[in-house]
């Protein structure tokens, strides 16, 4: 987006002051306030054998290039900027011979741990990266600690017998394939949808993809007619057909910047219904990105589903350090946890109109629950995948319900909910949880 520039100075400089401050209230919490080293704005340019602490987030060097004009991150390129502006390279050599593990993204920020040798470079002894809230029972506790992956060190609560479950599908657009605007693969996922009346039902767009030769080919009001008659009209029969004494399904309907009838801008707000369109409380309009709470039918206990309708999983795996992770896809979603951001890239990708005055839209928002979400769905044309990350969470990624011609997959997932007030993540219940990537 063409934001002014000193708004997006101002943009940029909060967010560095707001997750830095986060993040050094976890170190703290860690360590021993005696232990720590000083923090101070002179560590980015001035030389000293004293262990520091600097604050800011990553950069790439300038002169690094890929051969079109885009700095990408490599061992060699890293700077740390300040929220003041000022800037310093990083030195990662002593953590890739310690092989410690490590997960750096152009934009995100981070406490560094090191020395800086000669004014103009820090030798990195560590990177702290982890803003996300304490879990409640650790900001109460005193002698209670968490990991750095923000797990709790506490041992395990028993768990109830009786736990209450949501079912869930998820499935990402394209939903027709390339050759017409049939959108056949939509109505065999509805079928599934009809015989195995899941809680809820999260549909990811795009529903009128731009990028489809018949769509391209359209008129303003045809997209519109589109996504009426052969979405939500489909939708609204699905829901008329299930109204008998069963489980109630909702569905719930995450717009894309490839909806060619829709806003491109990010974050992007929810699809607004034409009017005289009927409404229907069990088909949710919803924004990208969103947190959604999915409660039993008393309330009690609810689980919140995060969805990023971005290209958050390639953007950030394009442009990544990840040393000695065993789990890439885990280690990147594990990032956007840990920086609380949906899209933690900055500056973002060609393909994402962000629009910095709307920044906070793009945050996982920070509550007094603990994880903040539960499920993360990050939807995404790479491999499918269900994985446990940093936070109690597990990120999903149910690949694309169309790829071309063929079809593709979409995930289920069976998760316990917990008590509105519970620190417990679904981590704490993997042998509870189920997960499937379904092939169509």
């Amino acid at each position: 987006m063409n934001d002014a520039v000193p708004a997006k100075i101002d943009a940029v400089r909060a967010r560095v002051r707001h997750l830095g401050d986060r993040i050094l209230a976890r170190v703290r919490h860690l360590r021993n306030e005696d232990e720590l080293p000083k923090i101070s704005p002179e560590s980015f340019f001035v030389r000293s054998p004293d262990v520091v602490l600097a604050v800011g987030r990553i950069r790439v060097e300038l002169e690094e290039t890929d051969g079109v004009g885009i700095g990408r991150i490599n061992a060699n390129s890293v700077v740390l900027e300040s929220e003041e502006g000022n800037m310093v390279k990083l030195n990662l050599s002593r953590v890739h011979e310690k092989k410690q593990p490590m997960f750096l993204n152009s934009g995100m920020v981070v406490v560094v741990e090191g020395v800086n040798t000669n004014g103009r470079c820090i030798q990195v002894h560590a990177v702290y990266d982890n803003a996300m809230s304490l879990p409640p029972d650790a900001r109460q506790k005193k002698d209670h600690r968490v990991d750095d992956d923000g797990d709790s060190l506490l041992p395990d609560a028993a768990q109830e017998q009786e736990q209450p479950f949501a079912n869930i599908i998820f499935a990402a657009g394209p939903f027709t394939t390339s050759t017409n605007l049939n959108y056949e693969p939509l109505e065999d996922l509805l079928s599934v949808v009809e015989r195995a009346r899941p809680d809820a039902v999260f549909l990811t767009g795009p529903f009128v993809d731009a990028s489809h030769a018949d769509v391209s080919s359209a008129t303003p009001v045809q997209f519109e007619h589109i996504f009426e008659t052969r979405v939500l009209n489909r939708l609204r029969k699905a829901v008329a057909a299930m109204t008998d004494e069963g489980p109630r399904t909702e569905f719930v309907l995450v717009p894309s910047l490839m909806d060619v009838h829709h806003d491109f801008v990010c974050p992007q707000p929810a699809f607004r219904l034409q009017a005289g369109q009927p409404s229907d409380a069990r088909i949710r309009l919803v924004a990208n990105p969103s947190v959604v709470e999915l409660a039993s039918r008393d309330g009690a206990a609810v689980a919140t589903v995060g969805v990023a309708n971005l290209p958050s999983l390639q953007d950030i795996s394009a442009d990544c350090i990840c040393w000695n992770k065993p789990d890439r896809f885990a280690a990147i979603a594990s990032h956007m946890v840990r920086q609380c951001s949906f899209y933690p890239t900055f500056p973002p990708s060609a393909s994402v109109p962000l629009d910095c005055s709307l920044w906070d839209g793009m945050a996982i928002p920070d509550t007094e629950r603990w994880p903040t979400v539960d499920v993360l769905v990050t939807p995404s044309r790479l491999k499918a995948f269900a994985k446990s990350v940093d936070g109690g969470a597990v990120a999903v990624n149910p690949g694309l319900l169309c790829r071309g011609s063929s079809g593709g997959s979409y995930a289920e997932m069976r998760i316990p909910l917990h008590e509105a007030t519970s620190s417990r993540g679904l981590n704490a219940n993997e042998d509870k949880l189920k997960a499937s990537i379904i092939r169509l």
